[in-house]
């Protein structure tokens, strides 16, 4: 995968090139000052929306272009501990990574032979941000380059077992743009990004979908301690899943997917390459000292949405967390 890191890599170097003198740190942490945060957070689906086709029994037979609400898959849950941290090297540029720990339940998996899922490090992502104008219509303007990186757990068979991650790179470049409400009260931000996946090689060759990812929130101080938070974000597949002809023709040996559908129920299904989803999320924030916070977060994921904003290929879920935020 050394290609792949270079060239991600690269993207963290493009996101740091659109460099613009004496701005303010506009959604960057000050020089030498720091944002950490250490989460617990519990996931659990059983629904899911899809757009394969089943039969009376519920058995999987094709794929088509309307949208199925699926109730019978089997429950899986998931907890996962991680830590968030961002610092900043100038008062514009922040250097910026996230690492999970996650134990993983798939409840057919534990059913079927008594054990749990894997449980280890997941993807790690390292990023940098780097304030673009200090106000844009009365807001700063940031970009974001962000790499995922997949090092730290051993990938297996996508097609007979379950992963920690998608085991390849992913590379995501955006732009932030924030406004405050007022002074202590709130503020909105905007995120736009473009995120690529690169294929894995690991024991097949596919490739994941790109994704356009769009998010809004925003934030509102009740009283001077405690404070609301809301997200609405949106990740949408361009489409452009791949697999390879002998990995379609393993999954069939194997009984994955039904010959006569090929790669659409393997992307779609097996290996869900091809996810999007609408996700949102409110967070209550108690701050017991200005440097320390406590955070509690519910979040929905798989909201139907309308038209062609929706979700589709993609569970139905659950999150519930719990954070502890020290700044300095």
């Amino acid at each position: 995968m050394k290609k792949e890191l270079l060239v991600s890599l690269l993207v963290l170097v493009l996101a740091v090139g659109f460099v613009s003198k004496e701005v303010f740190a506009g959604w960057t942490q000050a020089k030498g000052h720091a944002y950490t945060e250490l989460s617990y957070a519990y996931y659990v689906t059983d629904e899911r929306y899809s757009t394969t086709l089943n039969d009376s029994s519920g058995a999987l037979i094709g794929t088509g272009d309307s949208f199925t609400h699926l109730t019978n898959i089997p429950k899986f849950e998931s907890w996962t501990i991680k830590f968030y941290g961002e610092y900043g090297i100038t008062d514009t540029l922040t250097v910026l990574t996230a690492i999970p720990y996650k134990w993983l339940r798939p409840q057919a998996v534990v059913d079927a032979t008594g054990k749990t899922g894997p449980n280890d490090l997941g993807d790690i992502d390292v990023g940098v941000r780097y304030n673009l104008l200090k106000s844009l219509f009365g807001g700063p303007l940031s970009v974001q380059g962000k790499v995922k990186v997949p090092e730290a757990y051993k990938y297996t068979d996508p097609l007979t077992t379950l992963n920690l991650g998608d085991g390849q790179y992913d590379a995501e470049l955006g732009l932030m743009y924030g406004k405050s409400l007022g002074k202590g009260k709130g503020y909105t931000k905007i995120l736009a990004a473009y995120n690529y996946r690169f294929p894995n090689t690991e024991f097949y060759t596919f490739k994941p979908s790109d994704q356009i990812k769009v998010m809004l929130g925003g934030g509102y101080a009740i009283i001077p301690k405690f404070s609301i938070r809301g997200h609405l974000n949106y990740t949408r597949s361009v489409g452009n899943a791949k697999v390879s002809d002998g990995m379609i023709t393993d999954a069939i040996l194997k009984e994955q997917i039904l010959a006569w559908t090929q790669d659409n129920m393997l992307i779609r299904e097996v290996l869900r390459l091809e996810e999007q989803a609408i996700s949102l999320s409110a967070d209550l924030v108690y701050s017991i000292t200005p440097k320390i916070q406590t955070v509690f977060s519910a979040e929905i994921k798989g909201i139907k949405g309308i038209g062609d904003i929706r979700t589709r290929n993609a569970n139905i879920g659950k999150i519930i967390s719990l954070a502890m935020v020290y700044m300095y």
